[in-house]
């Protein structure tokens, strides 16, 4: 069994693969549709140029081009699927306009080897570069941008270097050079098919990492997002502040948190529902996130309960933040859940001081803060003080204890 004959076998595998991941696992169907159809249509290309004589039919001529330039356009037309990028209509004509003039030129002028190798290599290289171009971006978007190199760019550039060799070589010396390079049984001919064996089964690997980063980063995701308000949940901020607070430990570089709580949210819940409670709660998330700085983070803590991380920013910054969302929140309109519905919040503040051994302990004085603006009235901002202390141990005090068994 020859070589090419060998490498259609290896893509008419990853063909079977893509379809089966696309059509059972429904692993991005559509890119993987269109990259088993990439690898069947390179599989024929491949199969047809290992047929002895090829180069005198000219329907195996059209087969191994229509192979070859179809099966990169599908890998492309699928990394684009896949990374939801746009492709133009001329990225779609181009190839099929660079293909028909190849077979025209074949029937028509078929003493232009060189003309018709360098419309084959521009096709081929155009859309072998378009491809590394999308798998460069799809890798920075799970992750892996440093995978770029050894899986995407190493190998174009080996294959365009050899794509390229042909039809220049053709031209300028078509006698020994051209005879050799256009041989079916070369070195040259084992090389290029070497090269594009690995070349393939990289952009076969690039394409995996794409998809199984995806799926951790969507794992990742979930782990860490609020179903309901598509912010970042506990673990994610609780996660943020900690390595800020380490952070803080050695540059010295204060931050701020505010633990906000929606007030009477449980008359919402009862008087309109728990679902006009659930849009009350998406509308004061998307109230907050809109009035924060891009390196805040605004996270649900729990319930009806919110925690404003504000890196690099002192207590009276971190004042006059919670003031703007306070406001902002206050002078939303709920009309659509219920006439004259009018939604406020509660906000202590704390900014990380140099005897906070751990992050608990700059939550807990925020939340002593709120403790405060919920027994002065809510719908305000309260700072740390003696007074928040003190009612904090009040409330306390005041709590039933449990009787102890002995």
């Amino acid at each position: 069994m020859n070589t090419m004959i060998t490498l259609a076998l290896q893509l008419l595998l990853y063909s079977v693969t893509w379809l089966v991941l696309g059509w059972v696992f429904g692993v991005r169907r559509k890119a993987g549709f269109w990259w088993s159809a990439a690898f069947a249509a390179l599989a024929v290309g491949c199969w047809t140029a290992g047929q002895p004589n090829w180069q005198t039919s000219t329907g195996a001529v059209a087969l191994l081009n229509l192979g070859l330039i179809g099966g990169f356009y599908c890998l492309m037309r699928g990394l684009a699927y896949m990374g939801r990028y746009p492709v133009s209509m001329l990225e779609t004509i181009t190839p099929l306009a660079m293909l028909a003039a190849i077979l025209l030129l074949r029937l028509a002028a078929p003493d232009l080897v060189a003309v018709r190798l360098l419309l084959f290599s521009l096709c081929v290289g155009w859309c072998v570069v378009r491809s590394a171009w999308l798998i460069k971006q799809l890798l920075a978007d799970v992750g892996y941008p440093g995978l770029f190199l050894p899986l995407g760019l190493a190998p174009v550039l080996i294959l365009l270097a050899l794509l390229g060799v042909r039809p220049f070589a053709v031209a300028l010396d078509a006698g020994g050079t051209a005879a050799y390079l256009l041989a079916t049984d070369s070195g040259y001919k084992d090389l290029l098919v070497l090269a594009g064996f690995l070349c393939l089964m990289l952009f076969n690997l690039a394409m995996a990492v794409v998809v199984i980063g995806g799926l951790v980063q969507r794992l990742r995701d979930i782990s860490t997002t609020d179903v309901l308000t598509q912010l970042p949940n506990r673990r994610a901020v609780l996660d943020a502040v900690t390595h800020e607070h380490d952070r803080y430990r050695r540059s010295g570089r204060p931050y701020s948190v505010l633990v906000i709580d929606v007030d009477f949210f449980k008359r919402v819940n009862d008087t309109h529902g728990h679902a006009a409670g659930d849009q009350v709660l998406i509308g004061v998330a998307h109230t907050m996130r809109t009035c924060a700085r891009d390196t805040d983070m605004v996270a649900r803590f729990g319930g009806e309960e919110f925690l404003v991380f504000l890196p690099d920013t002192s207590e009276e910054q971190a004042f006059t933040m919670g003031e703007r969302m306070r406001g902002a929140v206050s002078a939303g309109q709920h009309s659509e859940l219920a006439p004259q519905l009018v939604v406020t919040i509660s906000a202590g503040l704390a900014t990380v001081a140099p005897d906070d051994a751990t992050v608990d302990e700059v939550i807990a004085r925020a939340d002593r803060a709120l403790y405060q603006a919920k027994h002065q009235g809510r719908n305000q901002v309260v700072r740390p003080s003696a007074t928040t202390d003190s009612l904090w141990s009040e409330s306390l005090a005041n709590q039933p204890s449990h009787p102890t068994s002995h």
